[in-house]
């Protein structure tokens, strides 16, 4: 679809750190190379976002105009899991995230608001993401269920605010622990239908779905299925009588004579059983229908109605009417494609291929399926066997970026029916001897990664390519490169090359990466006016002084060895910094630049947070497993947001002038007495009240005052244990300056 589609000429350079398309497997473990179709997440999920801002006049809401503190942002392709009255439930990282309505307006998403849909969004306080609101255990990114944030509920789960941020969690995740009290401003339930009106029909229903004649995805006894965001309503005949849509009703067929019970019937009564006990609703609340493409069972859900295919209920576990397969709706689409001859796997890539228009999930029309396959324009169809043998490649002629690793590839020649291909990615297929590629003349880019290539010298017969990937492999010489003008992406992760000087006259460059090899001089990468990401990890001997630039974004440098982190100053549009692992005691430098947003200095031996001036863009700081020992200098940070001090050695709270900018403070694992983790019911802990007069939010778990006094013995001890021993060294100097004393006499004489 065109929302996912990879801009060939604009964002090529992007192929080396983004991943595939949704749902793409990988069966790299994270210590290998990254290639096309194992390409990392450009650190996203590792790295701090940039954090919440004053929402005034739309300076932003966290999760729609820039990442909440778990990372988490809307997008165009983000999964709606439901809508309810105030706003929508969304699906990330195996939890989801609720987003209302009212902050919805004003923003790129304000199509996403339903008609008549309540703007009002409840009032939040501070009890509700205090700092003892975190696990590490639970699916909703460290957060514990805690009556005191809810701000909303439905049918089937509570509305929560966590940090900036807020979840929706199922009340059948939470037991038998379902009659919590809801704040008094918060609504508790549905509106009650005006009279003789139907929601879904005639006004928007809770989760904000209104029928409008199309997405009819089967019909029933009792009414049409209709999909809406990936699970299915039921409008009834009753609701469409006397609207527009009453042509839609279907006449009641006669009931066949009742036949004994088949396993069928013994599997839709256990199925129903199970569903009514999942969500808590009368069994006789649940109706059967019997479709072309399966039984469904169709239940209450709040003001309207939902169905789910039977084959959806797992007896195992309790059901979810937010974990839908995701490919349910595309099941009339992919019986489509078994007609065409296309095998499982191979349509399981279809339906994730990119074309201009979305895949016809519910098209049976043969010559209508062919007409869309000619339109595919990106398929990956990696790690299956013998892909290019797979029957009905022909069928998608247009094809301009093709994935075909991470398997055995004997005969190449099949790519040739391919006339418009750019891209071909073929990591860790064997493929060693490249001649093939010039009956490719299309060709703009490859990916040949882990096929223990060594030799790149048969690039020179395409000046023309702008993407190479060759990571993984045995290569030491990239002079070659230097007949490639026309780069834009560069991946040559996890091998031996010393020298990339190759590199100095490839002015077009957007993206390069070189982690894992032995590089120690980067100024052939400076001043380049299109290089915005550079990923050099794992170069035990890098200098990064030697790199100037004025349009690099985003670098990271894990492991090389850095000890200063003055070269900032030459790189003044940097905005993203990664230097995790490292042995930096400071991070004096910072001063100097003033386009800096996020830095990661994890695991390195930084004492303070002092600078000798103050930092006037950063917002948000990790320094997990450090040296510090108290946030003294934190002041010297004038826009700082957020900051992760998790397992450090900090031992107070206190600051000698109050901090006005940090929201969320992250301090696991550290040790405070016990006065500034006293917290009155539904406040943040006394420490954090004094010192932090803009805290909204953050943790600190594991920070006891027994690990306090723990510390404070330690360090008793310590202290006593350099005493003795500054002791016993004066005693023994004093004895060497006798002996020598003694031995002085004795020569002497």
């Amino acid at each position: 679809m065109k929302s996912k589609k990879l801009m060939l000429m604009a964002s090529l350079f992007m192929a080396c750190h983004l991943t595939l398309t949704a749902c793409q497997s990988t069966k790299q473990q994270t210590n290998q190379p990254k290639t096309k179709q194992t390409a990392k997440k450009a650190t996203k999920k590792k790295q701090s976002k940039k954090v919440k801002k004053t929402r005034k006049d739309r300076k932003g809401v966290a999760g729609i105009d820039f990442p909440t503190d778990d990372g988490f942002i809307l997008t165009k392709d983000s999964k709606i899991l439901s809508r309810t009255e105030n706003g929508i439930v969304v699906e990330h990282d195996g939890h989801s995230h609720f987003i209302f309505y009212a902050d919805l307006k004003g923003s790129k998403f304000e199509y996403l608001i339903p008609k008549d849909a309540d703007l009002n969004k409840p009032e939040q306080t501070k009890a509700a993401s205090g700092h003892h609101h975190t696990s590490a255990n639970d699916p909703h990114h460290h957060y514990v269920f805690n009556p005191a944030d809810i701000v909303g509920e439905d049918a089937l789960g509570y509305i929560v605010r966590h940090g900036d941020h807020y979840h929706y969690i199922l009340k059948s995740s939470l037991g038998g622990q379902i009659a919590y009290p809801v704040p008094n401003h918060v609504p508790l339930s549905n509106p009650s239908s005006p009279s003789g009106k139907f929601a879904g029909v005639d006004y928007p229903t809770s989760d904000g779905f209104l029928f409008d004649g199309t997405g009819i995805v089967g019909r029933t006894s009792y009414g049409l299925i209709v999909d809406h965001n990936g699970h299915n309503h039921l409008v009834t005949y009753e609701s469409l009588r006397n609207s527009k849509w009453k042509h839609l009703i279907e006449t009641p067929k006669e009931e066949a004579p009742a036949k004994p019970e088949s396993d069928l019937e013994k599997t839709i009564a256990l199925k129903k059983a199970h569903l009514a006990k999942s969500l808590n609703i009368p069994e006789d609340s649940i109706r059967v229908e019997h479709t072309e493409e399966g039984v469904i069972l169709d239940y209450p859900h709040g003001d309207h109605r939902h169905a789910t295919y039977i084959d959806d209920i797992d007896l195992s576990k309790p059901f979810d009417p937010h974990a839908v397969d995701p490919h349910a709706k595309d099941r009339i689409g992919m019986a489509t494609l078994r007609k065409l001859g296309f095998d499982e796997e191979v349509i399981s890539s279809i339906i994730h291929a990119s074309a201009p228009t979305e895949f016809p999930s519910r098209e049976r029309d043969l010559e209508k399926m062919k007409a869309w396959l000619a339109t595919v324009e990106y398929l990956n169809i990696g790690e299956i066997k013998d892909p290019l043998k797979r029957a009905g490649l022909n069928l998608m002629p247009n094809i301009q970026i093709l994935g075909i690793g991470f398997t055995p590839i004997t005969d190449i020649t099949p790519v040739y029916q391919f006339k418009n291909l750019k891209q071909l990615w073929m990591t860790q297929t064997g493929i060693k001897n490249y001649d093939f590629l010039k009956n490719l003349p299309t060709l703009e880019g490859i990916d040949i990664s882990q096929n223990g290539v060594s030799d790149l010298s048969f690039l020179k017969a395409f000046p023309h390519y702008k993407v190479i990937s060759a990571a993984g492999n045995d290569i030491t010489d990239i002079s070659i490169l230097k007949e490639l003008p026309n780069l834009e992406s560069v991946n040559l992760d996890f091998n031996k090359i010393t020298d990339i000087s190759a590199l100095a006259n490839a002015q077009k460059l957007v993206a390069v990466s070189l982690e894992h090899n032995q590089i120690k001089d980067l100024s052939a990468l400076s001043n380049k006016g299109q290089l915005t990401k550079l990923f050099v990890s794992d170069n035990p001997d890098l200098d990064l002084s030697t790199l100037k630039s004025s349009a690099l974004k985003e670098i990271t440098a894990k492991e090389v060895n850095l000890q200063s982190l003055s070269f900032v100053k030459d790189l003044p549009a940097l905005e993203q910094l990664v230097v995790d692992q490292n042995k930096l005691n400071s991070l004096t430098g910072l001063e100097q630049n003033k386009s800096l947003i996020q830095l990661s200095a994890n695991q390195n031996m930084i004492n303070s947070l002092a600078l000798p001036g103050k930092q006037s863009s950063l917002q948000s700081l990790n320094l997990e497993e450090n040296q510090l020992t108290n946030f003294e200098g934190v002041n010297s940070y004038l826009a700082l947001e957020s900051i992760n001090v998790n397992r450090n050695k900090i031992n107070t709270l206190a600051l000698k002038e109050p901090n006005q900018t940090l929201k969320y403070i992250q301090a696991d694992g550290n040790h405070f007495p016990a006065e500034e983790l006293a917290a009155e019911q539904g406040q943040f802990p006394q420490g954090i009240i004094k010192n932090f007069k803009a805290a909204e939010g953050g943790s600190l778990n594991n920070a006891t005052p027994e690990a306090a006094e723990a510390a404070q013995h330690d360090q008793e001890q310590a202290n006593a244990h350099h005493e003795a021993e500054d002791s016993h060294e004066h005693e023994t100097a004093d004895e060497h300056e006798h002996h020598d004393h003694d031995h002085d006499d004795h020569h002497h004489d």
